[in-house]
């Protein structure tokens, strides 16, 4: 698409898992679109519209996405060392 409105960028990422990673203009409610349709879909979003809540959806998605969250809260680091507990008990 050569010409990317904000309506087109959103009715791709309501359709498409990673359409994010084209999304040239992201706004707030793209970006919680694209996390909720696909948590893995946060390494794409820019920094300023990973809020709190949606780091807590992307994480609780994938434990993996922490390393793309930058403002972990200490909710959000006590879930990840449980989760990671929680997944060693697995192995004897």
């Amino acid at each position: 698409v050569k010409e990317q409105t904000p309506e087109i960028a959103l009715e791709a990422v309501k359709n498409g898992k990673w359409a994010i990673k084209f999304v040239r203009e992201q706004t707030q409610e793209i970006a919680d679109i694209a996390v909720e349709k696909n948590p893995n879909a946060i390494k794409y979003i820019k920094k300023e519209f990973i809020t709190p809540e949606l780091a807590e959806k992307a994480l609780k998605g994938n434990i993996r996405n922490l390393e793309f969250i930058p403002n972990l809260t200490p909710e959000m680091a006590l879930y990840a060392l449980e989760e990671v507990k929680s997944q060693l008990k697995k192995y004897p």
